[in-house]
């Protein structure tokens, strides 16, 4: 007896998570899956690299995977999910318990976005195996989207031609449709001091990690920092991601980088947390000075990693969207979220593209889990979505 679509689409996922691919090393993941197209019958012509590795600021071992299906003239439906997981899925060793797959042993399971690259290519592969018609579609699978969404952001512009709808699988329940997500601004500060013996001289220095502490501690204080409200309304969240600075205990430190982000759906609030960080650092740094007076530096820069969006009620796409979900018995629930997501940049190159779940949740955590159910939901709604 041939697999069920159930049991092939589960040994996919198995197959899938089993593969390293953090950000920048997606190369086996994406061989992995022109493999798998490669032996369902699609042409090598069909699928490319687009070539985003050699357009992004940091080095990546592959580009964005585009591959073209089906049969009949444009428009093309989009189907996409990136190939990378964060680095704590590395190695990980996984188990069941019940209909969720969970942690053995690492530290995230990799689930994002593992299950949206299996519940697409699982979708095809029956379709295919079955001898079943496609519309014109087309798959996206990209790279470093856990760092900064960088493969969306440089995709080839002409993997968005003669797109009509967009599906990006990448969340927990398939009919959680996100149409709204933040914009985010990256912050690196660097503080420059002045060093001196921290045991014989030490009010010769001005130490740069103290001015660090000051403002972290400050913004936390005033409520910069983590969940920001207004009016009791959740308008914007900033976090210090990292920070590294000194040389020895013995050594008034001299320098200090901190690395941080904000994010807020609404450009002017984003704006003004950037300020309130770039206030606060300039401030503190000022008030912590050698004892002639010489006080601490900063170099505060800024970059937007992705840009906010609202698509509303979603367009045709949500309408698309619905029927594929109505056969499943199924409604959407629309969100608006504060992460990240390949959708940021797509709707920026011009292409609406509707996020929905694929079946895992607490995602980047050693707490991660696949709800076996939901991928399975997930893996019938693309192949309705696929189909003609």
């Amino acid at each position: 007896m041939p697999p069920t679509l159930d049991e092939s689409a589960v040994a996919l996922l198995e197959a899938l998570l089993a593969i390293p691919g953090p950000s920048g090393r997606e190369a086996e993941v994406a061989a992995f899956v022109q493999t798998r197209l490669l032996e369902a019958g699609l042409p090598p012509e069909s699928m490319r690299d687009d070539g985003a590795a050699m357009r992004m600021p940091d080095p990546a071992a592959c580009g964005n995977l585009v591959v073209d299906a089906g049969e009949g003239p444009e428009p093309r439906r989009l189907f996409v999910a990136h190939l990378d997981t964060v680095p704590g899925a590395e190695g990980v060793r996984f188990r069941y318990d019940g209909d969720r797959i969970v942690v053995l042993e690492g530290g995230a399971l990799g689930g994002d976005d593992r299950c949206g690259v299996a519940a697409i290519l699982a979708a095809f592969l029956w379709l295919r195996g079955q001898g079943r018609a496609l519309r014109p579609v087309r798959f996206l699978f990209t790279v470093w989207e856990e760092r900064s969404v960088l493969g969306a952001r440089y995709l080839d512009p002409g993997a968005l031609d003669g797109i009509a709808d967009a599906f990006s699988f990448d969340g927990k329940e398939v009919n959680e449709v996100v149409v709204a997500s933040p914009g985010s601004d990256r912050m690196e500060i660097h503080l420059q001091g002045v060093a001196s013996h921290a045991g014989t001289r030490p009010t010769e220095g001005a130490s740069a990690l103290v001015a660090a502490g000051r403002a972290l501690a400050r913004l936390a204080r005033d409520g910069w920092h983590g969940r920001i409200e207004r009016d009791e309304e959740w308008v914007a969240t900033a976090n210090v991601g990292r920070m590294e600075g000194g040389e020895a205990t013995n050594v008034v430190a001299a320098e200090a980088t901190v690395h941080a982000e904000a994010r807020s759906h609404d450009p002017a609030v984003l704006a003004g947390v950037v300020e309130a960080w770039r206030r606060a650092f300039e401030e503190e740094a000022a008030a912590v000075t050698t004892a002639d007076g010489r006080p601490v530096e900063v170099e505060f820069s800024t970059w937007t990693a992705y840009h906010p969006f609202d698509l509303g009620d979603g367009g045709s796409a949500m309408r698309v969207l619905e029927h594929a979900l109505a056969a499943e018995g199924l409604t959407p629930k629309p969100r608006r979220i504060f992460g990240g997501l390949d959708a940021s940049w797509l709707v920026r190159h011009g292409v609406p593209t509707l996020t929905v779940g694929c079946g895992y949740r607490f995602n980047h955590t050693p707490r991660e889990e696949i709800s076996v159910p939901q991928y399975l939901e997930a893996v019938r709604v693309a192949a309705r979505l696929m189909a003609p």
